[in-house]
C-alpha cells in the first residue's frame, strides 16, 4: 500500500488494532448471523423441488444472464464512485479511483461471505485508515451506508407511489414502505431537529456530526452527483433482477411490479441478521413474488442467481482495481507536477 507523503498518522492502524480484539459481543452476534443464515437457507432448500430447481437453473438463457453480469459490474464501479465523492466530501486524503474500485470489490466479497459487523465495513476502513483517521474513517463508512438505505428507502416510496393499490392489496408489503418511509424521518431529524437541541453529551455531538456529514453530502456542493449515483445503484439492481428473470423465465411480470418486490425485498436485508442478506433475501423475494404467482423456485433461483452474481461481479471489479499497486498516491502525483 502506498503512504501519504505527508507522513503517517498517530493512528495510522487503528481498524486493523481493532481486527485483532474483536469482542465476545461481536463474535456472540456474527455467530447469531452466521446460524440464522444457514437455518433460513436450509429452511427454504426444504421447501423447494429441488429437481424443478435444477431445471431451471439447467435452461437459463445465457445473454439475459451475461446482460445482469454487466450491469452488477457497472453497478461496482458505481458504488467505487459513491464512496470516493462520500471521501472527498469529508476531506479524506485523496486516491485514485482504481483504489476505490479495487476495495469496493473486495468489501463487496468479505460483506456477501462474512457477518456484517466484520464485513465490508471493516474492510473498507481498514484500506482507509492507512492514509486517514479513525473518526474520519468512521464518518465515511456510516454516510455511505446511510446513503445507499435513503436511495433504497427512495425507490420503495417510488414504487409506492407507481402502484398503491398494488401495496394496499398486499398489507405484507406495507412493511418495507414503513421501514422506508421511517428512513426519511430519521434523515429529517438527524440534519433538521437534532442541530436545534442543546447539549455537549457524546451520543448528541455525534448525531449533530453525523447530520451535518449527511446533510452537506446530500444538500451541499456536488450532491447531485452523488444522489443520482446512489440512486444508480439500486435501480442497476432492480434491472439486474429484471434481466435474471428473463433468464429464467418469469414472465409476465412489469418493471414496476419488479421495482415494487425487489427494492422492497432488498430494504429488508439492511437489517443485519444474515450473512451477506443470504436467507433473509431469498425469503422476501420467495414470498414477494408469490404474490404474483410466481412458484417459489423460480424466485428462489432469482434471488440465489443474484446473489452469486454480485459476488461474481465483486471478484471482477477487485482485478479491474489492480492498477492501483502500481500507481503513484495522487499527492505523490501532485508534488511532480
Amino acid at each position: 500500500m502506498h503512504a501519504s507523503s505527508a507522513g503517517p498518522c498517530p493512528d495510522k492502524y487503528p481498524i486493523v488494532t481493532e481486527m485483532r480484539s474483536l469482542s465476545p459481543k461481536v463474535i456472540i452476534i456474527s455467530s447469531l448471523q452466521i446460524a440464522l443464515t444457514v437455518i433460513l437457507l436450509i429452511a427454504l432448500v426444504r421447501m423447494l423441488d429441488a429437481a424443478k430447481l435444477r431445471q431451471l437453473l439447467r435452461h437459463t438463457d445465457p445473454a439475459w444472464f451475461t446482460v445482469a453480469f454487466t450491469i452488477l459490474i457497472i453497478q461496482q464501479v458505481l458504488a467505487a464512485e459513491r464512496w470516493r465523492l462520500v471521501a472527498k466530501s469529508l476531506s479524506a486524503p485523496a486516491h485514485t479511483f482504481s483504489f476505490y474500485v479495487f476495495w469496493q470489490g473486495i468489501s463487496m466479497l468479505c460483506s456477501m461471505v462474512l457477518p456484517s459487523i466484520i464485513g465490508a465495513d471493516l474492510t473498507r476502513g481498514y484500506a482507509l485508515s492507512r492514509r486517514t483517521r479513525l473518526g474520519t474513517v468512521l464518518r465515511i463508512v456510516l454516510i455511505d451506508r446511510a446513503l445507499g438505505l435513503l436511495a433504497l428507502a427512495s425507490l420503495v416510496v417510488m414504487a409506492l407511489i407507481i402502484l398503491p393499490f398494488f401495496f394496499v392489496a398486499h398489507p405484507l408489503l406495507l412493511l418495507p414502505a414503513a421501514i422506508a418511509i421511517f428512513g426519511v424521518i430519521i434523515y429529517w431529524t438527524l440534519t433538521r431537529w437534532l442541530p436545534m437541541i442543546r447539549g455537549n453529551s457524546k451520543m448528541i455531538l455525534a448525531g449533530r456530526q453525523l447530520g451535518n456529514d449527511l446533510k452537506d453530502t446530500v444538500e451541499g456542493d456536488g450532491c447531485l452527483r452523488v444522489v443520482l449515483t446512489s440512486l444508480s445503484i439500486h435501480l442497476l439492481s432492480v434491472i439486474a433482477f429484471f434481466a435474471l428473470g428473463q433468464a429464467i423465465g418469469i414472465v409476465g411480470i412489469d418493471p414496476a411490479h419488479y421495482l415494487a418486490i425487489v427494492s422492497c425485498g432488498l430494504l429488508t436485508t439492511v437489517i443485519p441478521i444474515s450473512v451477506g442478506g443470504w436467507g433473509v433475501r431469498e425469503s422476501a423475494l420467495v414470498i414477494g413474488f408469490g404474490l404474483l404467482s410466481i412458484e417459489p423456485e423460480r424466485a428462489f433461483a432469482l434471488s440465489a442467481t443474484f446473489g452469486l452474481l454480485a459476488m461474481l461481479s465483486a471478484g471482477v471489479a477487485a482485478l479491474l482495481g489492480l492498477p492501483f499497486f502500481v500507481q503513484k498516491p495522487i499527492d505523490d502525483l501532485a508534488e511532480m507536477h
